[in-house]
């Protein structure tokens, strides 16, 4: 038997995570590989040893046969396993693993071979009398031969490319017509995919069954098989839903194809855990597609109804260990379904989705497994699969099973990207699905373009029923007596818009109309309407004939749980929310009021730009509003939200104003649109692309936080007003709050006892704040550094905090302008801050310096200087070199600074500085390896730790984690009435 006590896990993601839980579990030392994109994943994380092999691209690191050898010598693993994808059924890399001298976790290199082509799978498997679909035997390059093939098996006919897998060089071919068309394509595909351009044709089995069986042989000659998944629920000829067992097969079939696809893997003499893939037709016949050398995806349905942890006994196996089980011994127990969770926009034809995981909140329960590789806050790179989790439910019948996936995805919270998540959703309730009468056509049957687009009209629908139930409810304390009937009129009219049918049109786009906005922002029967009869004073162009009273705006005040708000909502239905001259005085005039009564101002944007038959007057009201905005800064609170188009000269006033919020999918902001950026520059750009919210929330910064709809937006803006003054003039409100234990245990585990791991700062701002009340703002932008209102002892306050996830929390040229804004807005508006530090320094390079680190850098040290609010520090790691300056140190102004005893309060890292000063030593050593050591733990000892700063006064208090809370409440509240003035001067010159 071979030896075995440490295995690196060639992959990444949910699948690395799996198989090193298994190693764990038998006792055994797991090394984890990753590529730069991966630095911080779980995976990497919960290893006992990781090595970095590479740039972020697959063919990089994770294809990098030599880089991960490299990395097993390095660690001393003696054995690799390289779960699925990637390089799992690679013979070169089988080969050259047991080369090296290193166990291979999987089957023979022959056998890899065998089954990688499937061409000599089916020469391989023939001589078993293994049913096979009429096809060829042999690869096909010319057209002529793929026409007197087709001709003898007869249409319909399936082109498979015959390396590979995915559905890649895969197509259909109905008619002999179209055949030469579908071959070049399938050739060029296959070419492209897998660098082998062969193909082979075979019949097309109508209404299939996608049916696998999983088998399990050892080094002595014992193989089983475990049964069968279900695989039929396809995209793209990708899985999305397995199951297990299937529910059509009887089981003299069953125990048919079990013994079929145990003949398949001794054909090729094979060990380990391998999968037989099948075709059934509607009679149950079936026909052997393919043999997948490796762990599948879905292979844990197989485990949770036999029990069996199939990569331990891959893992016995390797070793050389019998099976410890025969055929007999196995039978199936209850249901299981599994769902991919892909990060894919499944409402809009599976495209990936990208971005950040602003919400990961997993399900759990009874009869519920989640085998997953991400954690909140995390990106979804572009360079790999986007498969997020599986999520495998199990039930002792299939009812049960289909009942709580419906209740896991229903539990499931993911925000920040999209997901299969609905899809899953739909495919529990249909009664194709639940009946088990489906196929590999189901996606193309019940989930088509017209079935998403009627789902996404009913999610619009159903949101605009709403509204105008909430409108109602709200109008019926307004009611308007018949003694004026003129009044009466003209105020309908302003009430009506643009009219039933443009408010319809608007309904439709999932949008609500400017009365429904406003009436859902404000507490019920509070809005007072201004100007709800001015019309437009243009007479050219036949606008004489267009007057709409209100004029595309509907503008006046009213409260916001009790507290005063001014309000103005465009109005798309008129005009497109164009605005004129009028438009814009009514604007002005709300924005004046909310000036002189100390008021917050929100603006609902929802407009086409300037009402082009107006010309200079309406650009003169956008100038108008823009410097009613420069005013009112700093006086009172400015919201923005940004509900459908807002382009041009009109982008400038939500940018001026303090948060602005963008509703995804409906909204846009760009100086520019699409068409004259591809006059002028030549790139084709979507909308959404060139300046939709998650655009703007990820890239540009311009948006401080997306919704998924108006109502979320809607209440996005009245959370935030909850943290806020009405004024410079006020205090930021508080909620009640009794005192009580504000020990916090937790936060003692919180910092790694590797200085050099990461983690969630956010568990540290959760740990000290109170309970749910931290609001994150631009959550997806600039990720190094979190920003956001939170509450400690029921008092608002503000957060800048490093975040070690992310970039190691050094600070950029992003996350310095994101802090210094954040920290202007609170120091306006009175609401103390909490810097949380753990940064090592600046980010160096070429492109931050030539775009302005150095400016932008002194941004945030000007702005958290200037600042007068109450500050306070809590050093809870690394604070390097000049930004430990920049985080609000004492030196600057900071009123407290605490240290966690894990700070390190250094010019720079314990090895750079040692290299620096020692350099001589060290080079004259016998050992320079081992004098770097000891001089390292040396500075380590001396600096890389709060004391000597405590020393001098720079650190008020050394804590202990667990008491910073309390520490906390009482700092903020001795600093309440803290007044603080500087020189003089008509306005500092902060550099822009």
């Amino acid at each position: 038997m071979r030896y075995m006590k440490k295995i690196l896990v060639a992959n990444r993601g949910e699948i690395a995570l799996r198989v090193m839980q298994s190693v764990r579990k038998m006792g055994l030392k797991c090394v984890a590989v990753y590529s730069e994109a991966d630095k911080y994943s779980p995976h990497v994380l919960f290893a006992d040893e990781a090595v970095c092999i590479g740039p972020a691209p697959s063919s990089q690191s994770y294809l990098h046969i030599d880089a991960i050898l490299e990395a097993a010598k390095l660690t001393g693993a003696d054995g690799i396993h390289p779960g699925y994808g990637f390089l799992s059924e690679n013979a070169t890399f089988a080969q050259a693993v047991e080369n090296a001298g290193i166990i291979f976790i999987g089957p023979t290199t022959k056998a890899i071979e065998i089954m990688g082509s499937k061409l000599a799978a089916k020469a391989a498997v023939k001589e078993y009398n293994i049913p096979l679909v009429p096809g060829t035997d042999t690869a096909i390059h010319d057209i002529d031969t793929a026409m007197r093939i087709a001709n003898e098996i007869g249409y319909p006919l399936l082109i498979k490319a015959s390396a590979g897998g995915g559905g890649k060089g895969m197509r259909t071919v109905f008619q002999a017509g179209e055949l030469e068309e579908q071959m070049n394509r399938a050739v060029s595909e296959a070419t492209a995919a897998f660098g082998d351009g062969s193909v082979f044709i075979e019949r097309l089995v109508v209404r299939p069954r996608h049916i696998e069986i999983q088998v399990l042989a050892d080094q002595h000659g014992n193989t089983v098989y475990l049964f069968e998944r279900e695989c039929s629920i396809q995209r793209r000829h990708q899985k999305v839903i397995e199951e297990a067992p299937s529910s059509v097969l009887t089981p003299e079939v069953r125990k048919a194809m079990g013994e079929a696809a145990v003949k398949v893997a001794q054909s090729c003499q094979y060990t380990g855990a391998g999968t037989v893939e099948f075709l059934v037709d509607e009679s149950l016949n079936f026909y052997f597609l393919e043999m997948n050398t490796r762990l599948q995806v879905e292979h844990p349905v197989t485990e949770m109804i036999t029990g069996i942890d199939l990569v331990e006994q891959q893992i016995r196996v390797a070793r050389g260990e019998a099976l410890s089980f025969g055929q007999n011994d196995l039978s199936i127990r209850g249901h299981a379904i599994e769902l991919r969770v892909y990060a894919e926009d499944s409402m809009n034809g599976f495209m990936p989705s990208t971005g950040t995981l602003k919400v990961y909140q997993p399900p759990s329960g009874d009869g519920i497994r989640i085998d997953d590789g991400y954690r909140e806050g995390m990106d979804v790179p572009v360079y790999y699969d986007p498969l997020l989790a599986k999520m495998i439910t199990y039930g002792n019948t299939r009812a049960e099973a289909i009942a709580n996936m419906s209740e896991a995805i229903r539990q499931y919270r993911i925000e920040g990207v999209q997901t299969t998540l609905p899809f899953g959703a739909f495919v529990m309730q249909h009664e194709a699905f639940r009946s088990g009468n489906f196929d590999t056509g189901f996606v193309q049957q019940y989930f088509n373009d017209s079935v998403v687009e009627e789902r996404r009209q009913n999610i619009s629908f159903k949101l605009a029923r709403a509204a105008a139930s909430w409108w109602e409810m709200h109008h019926k304390d307004k009611t308007i007596s018949n003694a004026y009937p003129t009044l009466k009129e003209k105020l309908k009219a302003s009430r009506a818009g643009g009219g039933e049918q443009r408010v319809e049109q608007q309904h439709k786009k999932g949008k609500l109309t400017a009365h429904e906005r406003v009436q859902l922002l404000l507490d019920k029967g509070s809005f007072e309407e201004i100007g709800a009869l001015v019309v437009h004073r243009t007479r050219d162009f036949d606008m004489d004939q267009q007057l709409y009273p209100g004029d595309g705006v509907v503008t006046g005040y009213g409260t916001i749980h009790g507290r005063p708000v001014y309000v103005f909502a465009q109005d798309f239905t008129v005009f497109g929310g164009a605005l004129s001259e009028t438009h814009a005085e009514k604007i002005c005039k709300v924005m004046d009021l909310a000036v002189k009564t100390g008021t917050p101002m929100i603006g609902l944007n929802d407009s086409g730009g300037a009402r082009i038959q107006e010309g200079v007057r309406s650009l003169a009201g956008y100038a108008d509003i823009f410097y009613r905005n420069v005013q009112s800064s700093g006086v009172i609170p400015q919201l923005s939200a940004i509900m459908g188009p807002c382009a041009g000269g009109a982008v400038y006033s939500p940018a001026i104003t303090d948060f602005t919020v963008m509703v995804e999918g409906t909204s846009y902001m760009f100086v520019t649109g699409p068409n004259v950026v591809k006059t002028v520059t030549n790139e084709n750009v979507t909308s959404e692309e060139l300046g939709g919210a998650l655009t703007h929330a990820t890239k540009s910064g311009v948006t401080h936080l997306t919704a998924a709809n108006d109502v979320e937006c809607i209440s996005m803006l009245k959370k935030l007003l909850s943290y806020i003054p009405q004024s410079n003039r006020e205090q930021p409100p508080a909620v009640p709050y009794i005192p009580g234990n504000e020990w916090r245990a937790g936060l003692n585990e919180v910092v790694p006892k590797n200085a050099n791991h990461p983690y969630d700062m956010r568990e540290v701002i959760h740990g000290i704040c109170d309970t749910d009340s931290f609001f994150e703002i631009h959550p997806q932008y600039a990720e190094n550094i979190v920003v956001g209102f939170s509450r400690i002892g029921g008092e608002s306050i503000g957060i800048i905090a490093n975040q070690p996830q992310s970039l190691a929390g050094v600070l950029d040229i992003e996350s310095a302008r994101k802090a210094a804004r954040f920290t202007r807005f609170c120091d306006c508006f009175n609401i103390p801050l909490l810097v949380l530090v753990d940064v090592p320094g600046f980010l160096p390079g070429t492109d931050q310096e030539w775009h302005g680190i150095i400016t932008n850098g002194a941004k945030l040290l000007y702005a958290l200087s200037e600042a007068t609010v109450p500050r306070v520090t809590v050093i809870t790691r690394k604070a390097y070199g000049g930004a430990y300056d920049v985080m609000n140190s004492k030196h600057i102004g900071a009123d407290i600074n605490y240290a966690w005893p894990t700070a390190e309060i250094a010019v720079m890292g314990a090895k750079g500085a040692t290299e620096i000063i020692f350099k001589k030593e060290i080079a004259a050593a016998a050992d320079p390896v081992k004098e770097l050591a000891k001089k390292e733990k040396e500075y380590a000892e001396k600096f890389a730790t709060p004391y000597q700063a405590a020393e001098r006064g720079f650190v008020d208090e050394v804590i202990e984690p667990a008491a910073t809370r309390e520490k906390l409440i009482r700092a903020f509240k001795m600093l309440k009435n803290k007044v603080a003035k500087g020189p003089k001067r008509k306005h500092g010159n902060i550099p822009l």
